[in-house]
């Protein structure tokens, strides 16, 4: 745990700001743990293409939410990125705020629905965006995020154990007089009974004898 702490106090320091656990901030960043993958996707009016998004967005359209953590991998130097953000609540739409090590990055609104999270950005340097728009000439891009699922590793199938006193094929005579051979002992409150069974043979009458 100390070891997880002080890696999170190094992002913390690479991007300019504390690294906070999801559940010390809104619930709504508690609600965007997880995966995502940016599915829609328009830049100052212009649609892009959803297969263009890779080579659009510097994370390649994908990224993964820790905390109050943004994480990506560029498609451009493969190295893995950070950035901070931040989400006001009280502010309708609710706000966003994304910073790096050089300080706020961009800034936005977002709204959250079951399975999608749609975020309106600008510069920050610019108005904040007040409505989920990014018409030509409003230097704002609009995004459409769907939370990936991780898939759950099969299950490895539980050993088969030898069923006891279960044979492969039905038992002869021979089998069962060979079996029986021995001495055996029978227990009961009184005390303990011995036999020895050393061989059987059928009579002329249908009778066995020992």
């Amino acid at each position: 745990m100390r070891a997880l702490s002080v890696a999170w106090g190094v992002v913390g320091l690479l991007v300019g700001g504390p690294v906070l656990d999801a559940h010390e901030q809104s619930p709504d960043v508690a609600r965007m743990q997880g995966r995502w993958e940016v599915v829609e996707l328009v830049e100052d009016g212009k649609v892009i293409p959803k297969e263009a998004i890779k080579e659009w967005l510097p994370s390649g359209g994908k990224l993964e939410i820790a905390d109050n953590a943004i994480i990506f991998q560029s498609p451009a130097d493969g190295k893995r990125h950070v950035k901070l953000f931040s989400i006001d609540a009280t502010q309708s739409p609710k706000g966003l705020e994304i910073v790096t090590k050089e300080g706020k990055d961009a800034w936005g609104i977002l709204r959250i629905d079951e399975k999608q999270v749609v975020i309106c950005l600008s510069d920050a340097d610019a108005p904040r965006p007040t409505e989920f728009s990014a018409k030509e000439g409003s230097e704002r891009l609009l995004m459409t995020l769907e939370r990936v699922s991780v898939p759950t590793p099969a299950a490895e199938p539980a050993p088969q154990r030898p069923t006891q006193g279960v044979t492969a094929k039905p038992l002869t005579d021979a089998d069962v007089q060979a079996l029986l051979k021995g001495t055996w002992r029978q227990m009961d409150d009184i005390g303990a009974l011995y036999g020895h069974i050393h061989r059987r043979w059928p009579l002329s009458d249908g009778a066995w004898n020992e």
